[in-house]
């Protein structure tokens, strides 16, 4: 999470400050995101934008400077939203139930990270995952509207044909460990409330009966 935060905050031509003006001075959006599974951009511009939009997507995405100062505000605002989770009962319930669940690996880690591996990211850390993870071989780019297909495809080539190839994401991660018995977790906090989470193993990302549980659900 702390890496996507940190892609809007400047890249080497551009600062925070500018990225913010120059979207906003076209009625435009960019933002990013990060989960479990993925993390990416999202920038939204008029059709009349579009070579703007995709500038400042492409710069963001590739060129990210990391500025030490945005990186302590961004760090203190996660830390603070980590410590601000311990008062949400249901949240740290269900943090638990992933933890006991899966393990320190995957999904048993939350998107925030816990208050010593935020503590100690450094920005060297980040940039190293940044070409790691956001390599074209290892993304979707995916562009929807009112625009002509071929027009576009020569913009999105021009702008991002020297992109180099990178690692991607691991493919040799363990998987998750085999349920084979009941387990309990337990956390208490001076609180009159109690929250009770019962979780199942389900199936895996690739399965094709991922589909028929997001119908059930």
């Amino acid at each position: 999470l702390l890496l996507a935060k940190m892609l809007m905050q400047g890249t080497t031509t551009r600062s925070a400050a500018q990225i913010a003006s120059e979207i906003e001075s076209v009625g435009g959006s960019l933002e990013t995101y990060a989960g479990n599974n993925s993390l990416g951009l999202n920038a939204e511009v008029l059709r009349p934008d579009f070579d703007l939009g995709l500038d400042l997507l492409a710069d963001v995405l590739r060129h990210p400077a990391f500025p030490a100062d945005a990186l302590e505000r961004e760090r203190q605002i996660q830390l603070a939203a980590i410590r601000a989770q311990k008062d949400e009962l249901l949240p740290s319930a269900f943090k638990l139930m992933r933890r006991t669940l899966f393990g320190d690996l995957g999904y048993g880690l939350h998107t925030h990270g816990t208050e010593v591996s935020v503590q100690a990211l450094r920005a060297e850390d980040l940039s190293q995952i940044h070409q790691r993870l956001l390599v074209p071989n290892n993304g979707v780019l995916a562009i929807y509207g009112d625009v002509e297909a071929a027009t576009v495809r020569i913009a999105v080539e021009k702008k991002l044909a020297a992109w180099p190839r990178g690692p991607g994401a691991p493919k040799d991660l363990p998987p998750p460990a085999t349920l084979t018995e009941l387990k309990r977790a337990r956390e208490t906090r001076a609180k009159k409330q109690a929250v009770l989470v019962v979780g199942f193993p389900g199936t895996s990302l690739y399965a094709p009966d991922r589909y028929a549980l997001e119908l059930v659900q």
